[in-house]
């Protein structure tokens, strides 16, 4: 019998008082749920084993259900429906998750503790994460949040869908725990809570990497979602320099390899409008492209505009959702421009970068313009007049992408390039205060381009 002292189970099927079939390297309703098998022994302490992290998590095996957890309490409803992986992962996503595996196994050089624990399932602190996501979410992203909420009644609402969902994957699970701890210690200046934090996000790191060796997990909606809360958790916290972008490469990776058309409907879909301002932002810290402004993503973007217009809780959202998501569609192209305009080699090349700047500075004109006359007849959009509103923060977005493309024709000189630098909303210590501007702006807070010396190239 498990759970009693003369059984011989694993120590977690122990504590979840299931039967345990004490298969090895790891049984097998450890490996249903997505995490490490503790072994034999009488311990309930998750350990670092170092260099044999990666034999604990070579089973080639799959299950085949889904074990339900212990605590799915007050018999909620099964979380939103998603549209099953395949059970067969093509090379491309094989490939993906295979890079975002190693990716989290370099994280771990950083976050490792042999002495990691989080709390019990059992505990109220566990008991209560969905709850205090919740409020994460409305006071870290209030308007982002609330926006995303009030385009459509085909927005599934992220903290709902986290209370349905919790418990079902471990590396989700810790996501949560995670963001909810930071947000708590940042709340109460707790240095305790900032410890558990940290413990939180390498036990997470931890279950991620065995999560990604099984299939329908690794390309998954709740892996997608996970990853998207340790970005934000490391744009909050900073425990690395530069560690959320490996975790936004993450999620680009993922997204690339499950492709636009799995982002169209439930859960995945409100991942894809909560992110896509941050992708923007890290692909202007980066220097490099967003690879949402790539033909199926447009036509992602242009097939939800149309969905949330029909679908729209009301008159004055559908009219500013169809003019918002047009100067999406211009705004996601601009971190292409600045990389375009470092690489210029030719006098072809610039004039037709000139070109394309020249056009997507006068969309986004008539857009801004279009948006202060829908604000005009709808002023109920920018709430008190302050623009601390999503819509208000949609508008600022417009304004700083026309801004950055009036300076970046400046820059596009007549036959050659001055060189220059780009700031982003995601520079600097103010990282954590301005995170939902930043998301709000469709990624466009902060950004500027700016000239760094007379030199010409």
């Amino acid at each position: 019998m498990v759970g009693v002292p003369h059984s011989t189970g694993c120590a977690r099927c122990r504590e979840r008082r299931i039967k345990c079939d004490e298969a090895t390297p790891h049984c097998t309703q450890c490996r249903k749920y997505g995490r490490p098998c503790p072994g034999y022994k009488r311990t309930f302490r998750f350990q670092d084993e170092g260099p044999g992290l990666e034999r604990r998590h070579q089973s080639t095996s799959t299950s085949s259900s889904r074990a339900t957890h212990h605590h799915r309490r007050n018999n909620h409803p099964p979380g939103p429906a998603t549209t099953p992986p395949p059970a067969r992962r093509t090379s491309s996503s094989s490939d993906a998750a295979t890079v975002v595996r190693n990716k989290a196994i370099a994280m771990m050089q950083y976050s490792a503790d042999a002495d990691m624990r989080v709390p019990s399932p059992t505990q109220p602190i566990w008991v209560n994460q969905p709850m205090i996501f919740r409020e994460f979410l409305t006071r870290t992203f209030p308007t982002m949040y609330a926006a995303n909420r009030a385009r459509s009644n085909t927005t599934i609402d992220c903290a709902e869908y986290i209370r349905h969902v919790f418990g079902r994957n471990a590396f989700h699970d810790g996501a949560v725990f995670c963001l909810t701890s930071i947000y708590r210690a940042h709340a109460t200046r707790d240095r305790e809570l900032m410890e558990t934090a940290r413990q939180a996000y390498a036990y997470t790191v931890q279950q991620l990497v065995g999560a990604l060796q099984v299939p329908e997990l690794a390309m998954s909606v709740d892996m997608l979602s996970a990853i998207m809360m340790l970005a934000v958790y490391e744009m909050v916290a900073q425990t690395n320099a530069d560690a959320w972008v490996v975790h936004a490469d993450g999620v680009k990776r993922l997204m690339v390899s499950r492709g636009a058309e799995a982002h169209r409907t439930g859960y995945a879909r409100s991942c894809y409008l909560a992110f896509r301002g941050l992708l923007v932002a890290t692909a202007l810290y980066e220097g490099k492209p967003c690879f949402l402004d790539e033909e199926p993503w447009l036509e992602l973007a242009v097939q939800l505009r149309d969905q949330d217009v029909d679908m729209a809780q009301s008159r004055e959202w559908a009219t500013f959702v169809a003019v918002v998501d047009r100067a999406w569609m211009e705004i996601v192209k601009c971190p292409r421009y600045l990389v375009e305009a470092k690489a210029v080699q030719s006098h072809e090349a610039l004039r037709t970068l000139q070109g394309k700047v020249r056009t997507a500075r006068s969309r986004l004109s008539i857009l801004e313009g279009e948006l202060r006359t829908c604000f005009e007849m709808y002023p109920r959009l920018l709430g008190s007049g302050e623009q601390n509103t999503g819509p208000g923060y949609a508008l600022q977005g417009v304004e700083y992408a026309r801004n950055l493309l009036v300076s970046l024709s400046g820059i596009l000189g007549d036959d050659e390039v001055l060189p220059f630098q780009v700031g982003c909303g995601l520079s600097g210590t103010t990282m954590y205060t301005g995170l939902d501007r930043v998301a709000s702006s469709m990624g466009m807070f902060g950004a500027v381009v700016v000239v760094v010396s007379s030199t010409r190239y």
